[in-house]
């Protein structure tokens, strides 16, 4: 993921080179080298469309989701990783390294400080990873229970 404008020059950089590089090649490599620039397109077409703000709400279903969608969040907020530590009363630095880390090391109350300097809320779900079978009430050994799922 693009998260800096000077990570956008490098990939902008690359895609140059690999589109001229489709044009020198055949067979499969052509094939490979045609789908990374189509990943790279994507990749710089998604960052474009975050910093013009036209993409503000971020989609988190685990905690990795989680250090995406805060640096998406930065992004569309028109915010360089300077600005948001002068936010937080940090380093520069220490931004770069959660941000690059993927906020690995950040604490709850980190990243929820994170959040409220961007202006967002995190909404979402607890659910169980395998969802439990339904309780069958008369395995509870109470009188008068019904004698199986669905009877009453």
């Amino acid at each position: 993921m693009i998260s800096t404008d000077r990570q956008l020059k490098v990939m902008e950089e690359k895609l140059r080179h690999a589109q001229k590089s489709v044009k020198d090649t055949t067979g499969i490599e052509r094939e490979v080298l045609h789908d990374l620039v189509e990943e790279m397109e994507l990749e710089i077409a998604e960052y474009r469309k975050i910093q013009k703000g036209e993409e503000t709400i971020f989609t988190v279903s685990g905690v990795p989701d989680l250090a995406i969608a805060l640096i998406k969040a930065r992004i569309a907020k028109g915010w360089t990783q300077a600005e948001l530590a002068r936010q937080l009363d940090k380093q520069e630095q220490a931004v770069q390294r959660d941000e690059a880390g993927g906020y690995e090391r950040a604490t709850l109350t980190r990243l929820a400080d994170v959040a409220d300097a961007l202006g967002y809320r995190l909404r979402g779900v607890l659910e169980p990873a395998q969802p439990r079978e339904p309780l069958d009430i008369s395995d509870l050994g109470l009188p008068n229970a019904p004698s199986g799922p669905g009877e009453k």
